[in-house]
């Protein structure tokens, strides 16, 4: 159900209009809601409230109100769960990541370009990632950009080269047609307009260079059950949700060819997650993400089901392929 009430614009945020058709028509999707993940925020950011609207006419969910880029650097600090690396969130999340790891690579060798195997993790984090496919021997150059200097000096320590960059400058930090491979796990629905970021990776990629991620799908059933405790609203870092309807606009506006849009089984995690969250607002205490004792367990208990439901609809998780024509 809608919230009849839309979140005011204030003197220290940004008010912006639909950042894929320009319109400032729109209707509120959730009502406007605390943070909820980070508990240690200065003010007035831990009382702020945050709110996702529909564009009404193109029909993208995004952040109307949202931080200045200049202070969303603050819901990144370490106390961010999804810095944590795969294999340290103990032997569950470990071996499903690991499983993921291999089905990743198989996809990708057999997509990408022969000749180029520069593979660059947009937004990698800690290097979570390009760790975990390292260790499975996976045969590219890796390279991580974040937005953060310490995030990259971590990624370095790992063996991996990086730089710092966020969708507004990437493309000073590598030449035209030089990547085979763009991976955005959980990336997208952070910046601030999609659209433009896939035109400059269709610029960087090679002819047949792919994009290769996963991305919330907000056309699913945990989104209408859950509603405001939907975990992947996750505000105000998250500034626009796609389903594979936008999704698809997105890309073929970028002049990218779609190749794949999957439901994924990993919608797991958010049927546990979104539970969690539930209950803690119902207890009245902090929602811990990852750090709730029950994650992983409730992640396996909801796994079948995810599974099923991957096959038949759409699950919180959407996997997605893009590639430039060649």
């Amino acid at each position: 159900m809608s919230p009849a009430s839309e979140l005011q614009p204030d003197a220290i945020r940004e008010v912006v209009d639909c950042p894929f058709c320009g319109s400032a028509s729109r209707r509120p999707v959730t009502a406007p809601v605390l943070d909820g993940e980070c508990h240690s925020l200065a003010e007035p950011w831990q009382s702020m409230r945050f709110q996702m609207v529909e564009c009404a006419d193109c029909g993208t969910l995004y952040q109307r109100v949202r931080p200045r880029r200049e202070d969303i650097g603050q819901f990144y600090s370490s106390e961010y769960d999804c810095y944590e690396s795969l294999v340290q969130r103990g032997p569950i999340v470990r071996t499903l990541a690991q499983i993921t790891a291999r089905q990743l690579v198989k996809k990708v060798e057999r997509l990408r370009p022969p000749e180029n195997d520069v593979f660059v993790d947009f937004g990698c984090g800690s290097g979570t990632w390009m760790e975990l496919l390292a260790s499975i021997d996976a045969p590219w150059k890796m390279v991580g950009t974040e937005i953060s200097p310490d995030l990259i000096r971590e990624v370095e320590a790992l063996g991996f080269s990086g730089h710092v960059c966020d969708d507004s400058d990437i493309e000073k930090c590598f030449e035209p047609e030089s990547v085979g491979i763009f991976h955005m796990n959980h990336v997208i629905e952070h910046v601030q307009s999609p659209l433009q970021l896939f035109r400059k990776l269709h610029d960087l990629l090679v002819p047949g260079g792919i994009v290769i991620g996963q991305t919330p799908d907000a056309d699913c059933l945990e989104r209408r059950i859950f509603g405001d405790h939907w975990v992947q609203w996750h505000l105000p870092r998250h500034l626009v949700i796609f389903d594979k309807v936008s999704m698809r606009k997105h890309a073929e506006a970028a002049g990218l060819e779609v190749v794949a849009l999957d439901s994924s089984p990993s919608g797991a995690v958010m049927w546990g997650a979104s539970t969690l969250k539930w209950w803690a607002e119902r207890r009245g205490r902090p929602y811990r993400v990852t750090r709730e004792p029950l994650h992983p367990y409730l992640m396996l208990l909801f796994a079948p089901f995810s599974f099923v439901q991957s096959k038949v609809a759409n699950t919180s998780h959407m996997d997605f392929v893009l590639q430039r024509p060649r």
